[in-house]
């Protein structure tokens, strides 16, 4: 903000002296007043562009400011469901083949388990 604030008084610095610049050019050349009056009305326009030029870049700046504010402390949850982050299917598949190597493990071991029971 003290920024725009310097920028504003080296603004209105350099006006005053462009414009008692022009003025005095004017009254030392002895121009008519049709000129004087023409000089001023450009004068007065420049002015006027320039000062709303300056009221835009407030408006800007405040904008700016307010959204960089607003946003400062931002946090986003995670959106994926819970199928999505554990992976049902995978899991489902994992345990299903786990399952299966243990049953045939085991019927393995008692089919071994019988077999000796009948040699002895």
């Amino acid at each position: 903000m003290k920024s725009m604030q310097r920028t504003e008084q080296s603004f209105l610095h350099r006006e005053y002296f462009i414009t008692s610049g022009l003025t005095g050019k004017l009254t030392a050349a002895g121009s008519d007043p049709a000129q004087k009056d023409k000089a001023d009305a450009m004068i007065r326009e420049m002015q006027a562009s320039l000062e709303k030029l300056a009221s835009d870049i407030q408006t800007v700046d405040s904008s700016y400011t307010n959204a960089k504010a607003r946003d400062y402390l931002s946090f986003s949850g995670d959106s994926t469901g819970f199928a999505d982050r554990v992976g049902l299917l995978p899991a489902f598949l994992g345990t299903t083949f786990i399952a299966f190597i243990a049953f045939i493990c085991t019927s393995f071991c008692l089919s071994l388990s019988g077999k000796k029971e009948k040699k002895a």
